[in-house]
């Protein structure tokens, strides 16, 4: 690094904070390798590395995907003597879940617990620890960790939501699913859809149809939970169905502009087949051809196709298994 032979040349020898400072660099450029390197020279230096030092080693092997390395830190970090904090554990927990390990991401949230002083969860940790569930198809823990959430008075995000949604959209516990997206609405995060009767958004007025859904963003596993949601919803208000002064319900896809494949939507495929035959009785969509990214529903085809299912929750996929994504 020429970092070092200007401060060779200058007399002047690396302090923790310069070390520190160039580990942190290699961190945000991604070179874990060159992190460890520069921490072997700090260590031959004997230079005395502090929680800055260790949280940013712990971070660079996180993101290039070293979690076994990242315990290595962290342990020798606290062989030191040195007290983590929430950040640094959070780092080794985002570690932990890149790396599949999602026992050992609940082992280091014990560590929290058990900390002298406690580190405190906050929804980063916490978040994370549902991410490493759902990662290893524990969407029974991933409810657990967001029950230790609420208890603890930590408040979700729309991140927080979305991932307890894939937890238990992909283990097929699609009730459980439903019910943690409309509590996610409830609380103002993954706003897809405006309920019947509900306020309509400002400047819905300039469009033709409103009370439709809008999926941008949405994975295969969230979108189908969310057309569920809505649908039953609609079959709730379904009297309203029919006096809404609209021709048509819009289902927003998108057209898959941000997709791996340029212009192959994910959702937009999926929820094609839901609605060609994975919801029981098909539900007649049309597809505009001036407009790839969207779908529209006649309001008397979807009257009529809500009449055919007695209660909401009769409303519910078929021969739709879910898929990880």
């Amino acid at each position: 690094m020429e970092v070092f032979k200007w401060m060779k040349a200058a007399g002047l020898e690396p302090d923790t904070i310069t070390y520190s400072s160039l580990i942190s660099v290699c961190e945000k450029s991604g070179q874990w390798e060159k992190a460890l390197d520069i921490f072997g020279w700090m260590s031959m230096a004997k230079v005395k590395a502090n929680v800055v030092t260790y949280g940013s080693l712990i971070a660079a092997c996180e993101k290039g995907g070293q979690w076994e390395l990242a315990l290595e830190v962290f342990q020798e970090m606290f062989n030191s003597g040195l007290q983590a904090n929430a950040t640094t554990f959070n780092t080794l927990i985002c570690a932990c879940e890149k790396g599949g390990q999602w026992r050992q991401a609940l082992e280091v949230g014990t560590w929290m617990d058990n900390a002298d002083p406690p580190v405190e969860k906050d929804v980063v940790t916490y978040t994370a620890l549902i991410s490493a569930c759902n990662k290893g198809r524990q969407w029974e823990r991933a409810l657990a960790v967001n029950q230790e959430m609420q208890l603890r008075g930590v408040r979700e995000n729309e991140v927080t939501y979305s991932t307890l949604v894939e937890a238990a959209g992909n283990a097929g516990q699609v009730e459980a699913a439903i019910e943690v997206f409309e509590r996610a609405m409830a609380a103002g995060f993954m706003q897809c859809y405006t309920p019947l009767g509900a306020p309509l958004p400002q400047g819905s007025e300039r469009y033709d149809t409103v009370y439709g859904v809008d999926l941008h963003g949405c994975s295969e596993t969230i979108c189908r939970i969310c057309m569920l949601s809505w649908l039953r919803q609609l079959k709730r208000g379904q009297a309203t169905v029919t006096q809404l002064d609209q021709p048509y319900m819009e289902i927003i896809t998108g057209w898959g502009k941000n997709s791996k494949v340029l212009g192959v939507s994910k959702v937009r495929n999926a929820v094609s087949r839901m609605l060609a035959d994975g919801l029981g009785e098909p539900l007649r969509f049309i597809a505009p051809e001036d407009n790839s990214g969207l779908f529209r529903v006649k309001c008397d085809d979807l009257e009529d196709w809500l009449a055919l299912h007695e209660r909401p929750e009769d409303i519910a996929l078929s021969n739709m298994p879910y898929e990880r994504v």
